[in-house]
């Protein structure tokens, strides 16, 4: 589902594909500040069980880490399609949309993001 967002083809990711718990793996790197490592096993993650877990969200903060704004942007569509009322996500797509400069988009998102988690009204 998201191979067509980012094709990656780091020696990371050829291991990350032989790992059954490439989620866990991913969220172990991050916590260490290895975000192009997290990026990688949750993209595989998200290859193994399309929609089922939140890698895509995951990678998302990867990517923002990274400072790749438009593969963050992508992941957290991806994720959407999926979750559509994740307010976290919305609220990710927002600061995302606001890094790329487009205003106008990121606050409707930060605000309906804030209005599902009940922190806006």
């Amino acid at each position: 589902m998201i191979s067509f967002l980012v094709a990656c083809v780091c020696v990371h990711c050829a291991i990350f594909r032989k790992h059954p718990r490439t989620l866990a793996l991913g969220l172990t790197r991050i916590q260490q500040g290895e975000f192009h490592f997290g990026s990688c096993a949750f993209a595989r993650a998200e290859e193994a069980a399309p929609g089922a877990t939140d890698a895509l969200l995951y990678e998302s903060k990867a990517y923002i880490h990274l400072e790749k704004f438009t593969a963050a942007e992508g992941a957290c569509g991806v994720y959407l399609l999926v979750h559509a009322a994740a307010s976290e996500a919305l609220y990710l797509l927002g600061y995302v949309l606001h890094r790329e400069g487009k205003a106008a988009e990121s606050a409707g998102d930060v605000y309906k993001g804030g209005a599902i988690s009940g922190t806006c009204r």
